[in-house]
């Protein structure tokens, strides 16, 4: 090659990557005007020689995901449809490029150099995605038509994104293309955000309602979402006594009061989770005392878990250890602890107001040991009125009363024991109609 030549070769080449490098830096205005939905300067640019698929280095922006995210959908149908023709270009290329290299004498490597794809489906999927989340249908059917059929996957990601959202719309320009492949996670998308009209749509179609691989349902999904509607629409096509890969049912993740009122009288309380938890230990764990109430005539109070704990033991505030230890199937012992865990100063004034309901059965409990006493008192006294044979059974009596009593009360029956010295041979009075504390003391009752 002459000099000549070789200058010229060199000034063309130079002057192309000058070409090119102003058309580089122009991809950035590109990416402004199609996030501004500037149609007429997009299509300028394109025509320019501006890359549709440029993406800014730094940020990773790029044209055809902003004008998506902006909802401009002439500046994506324009976008996608010069992405297309260049993509067509390439595999032209590719082609005889392949087709030559492969008809050398020898043949060497061929290298797909011209392929976008992996560029493009990338945009494209983000694309989807954003157009799903901002809810723009139009968008978004603009977009599937350019997606290959390989990447339908890309498609159910976005359906699971718009039935999160509650875009309706968008689900169902999206089931015409994947209405076959996996329903049950859009509809569990749609359960779990709380939007019943999403739900409605999804639950006709076929096996939306199955169950998946990791066990959690739609109604789960519902009851933790607090959407009590979706628990409504679910619950009579769904299992309420399906257990999750932990063991809990759609009652044990209810978030709401709307939402376990509406699942409780269809489960099956009595259900355990791994860790033998029963739905009234859950929700005494959890300090929720309305739901304990109401889960008190359906539950077994004296059930442990696998650590050996029940209910009462788990309980996380005095007003749910007040509502357990109220129920007539807790035992004396049980009560008494509950009592002294949640009031340590053993003050009768702190546990009447922490623990009324507890603290009244206790007392009562204990009135009738000392009423049962009496009538022991009464019943020797009558027989044998001799001081002496009368304190033995006046001390069984207290020692009776002082079992079922707590520290404070045994103080009490301690300061009782100093004054049988005093106790008159006049039989006691009857209190077996009267039986309260206060009752007994105006009657003559020393304690």
């Amino acid at each position: 090659m002459s000099n000549k030549a070789r200058t010229e070769a060199m000034t063309t080449t130079a002057s192309d990557d000058r070409d090119a490098l102003k058309i580089r830096r122009r991809e950035p205005d590109l990416i402004r005007a199609a996030g501004e939905g500037d149609l007429a300067r997009v299509r300028k640019l394109l025509d320019a020689g501006v890359d549709p698929m440029a993406h800014h280095a730094r940020t990773g922006q790029c044209a055809l995901i902003e004008a998506t995210r902006a909802g401009a959908y002439h500046c994506v149908r324009e976008l996608v449809a010069r992405i297309t023709a260049t993509e067509a270009d390439a595999q032209a290329r590719n082609a005889e490029e392949r087709g030559a290299a492969l008809s050398a004498p020898s043949p060497g490597a061929w290298k797909d150099r011209h392929n976008p794809h992996h560029k493009f489906e990338a945009q494209l999927e983000g694309a989807l995605s954003a157009a799903a989340n901002e809810g723009f249908h139009y968008c978004v059917e603009a977009l599937l038509p350019a997606l290959p059929t390989r990447r339908i996957s890309v498609a159910q990601k976005a359906m699971q994104i718009a039935a999160y959202n509650g875009h309706t719309a968008c689900v169902e320009v999206l089931l015409g293309v994947c209405r076959s492949y996996a329903p049950h996670d859009a509809l569990a998308a749609a359960a779990g955000g709380g939007h019943p009209e999403c739900v409605k749509l999804l639950m006709t179609i076929e096996g939306a309602l199955d169950t998946s691989r990791s066990l959690i349902t739609p109604l789960m999904l519902a009851a933790s979402g607090e959407s009590d509607e979706c628990v409504r629409l679910l619950l009579p096509h769904s299992d309420p006594n399906a257990q999750g890969h932990d063991g809990q049912t759609a009652l044990c993740l209810a978030t709401t009061h709307e939402c376990f009122r509406a699942l409780l009288p269809h489960t099956d309380t009595a259900l355990c989770d791994h860790d033998g938890n029963t739905a009234l230990m859950v929700f005494s764990k959890a300090g929720n005392v309305e739901c304990v109430r109401a889960l008190l005539p359906r539950s077994d109070v004296a059930a442990k878990n696998e650590d050996g704990q029940t209910a009462l033991d788990l309980a996380q505030n005095a007003a749910c250890a007040e509502a357990i230890a109220a129920d007539k199937a807790t035992s004396a012992d049980e009560r008494r602890a509950a009592l002294d865990r949640f009031c340590p100063t053993q003050s009768s004034v702190e546990r009447r107001d922490r623990m009324p309901e507890a603290f009244a059965l206790e007392e009562r409990a204990l009135l009738d040991v000392v009423a049962q006493s009496a009538m022991a008192i009464r019943s020797h006294a009558s027989s044998q009125p001799d001081a002496n044979a009368i304190r033995p059974v006046i001390e069984h009596g207290l020692v009776q009363a002082e079992a079922h009593t707590s520290p404070q009360s045994t103080s009490g029956a301690n300061k009782m024991n100093e004054t049988t010295s005093d106790v008159s041979l006049v039989p006691p009075p009857d209190l077996s109609d009267e039986p309260s504390l206060t009752a007994g003391r105006r009657r003559g009752l020393r304690l």
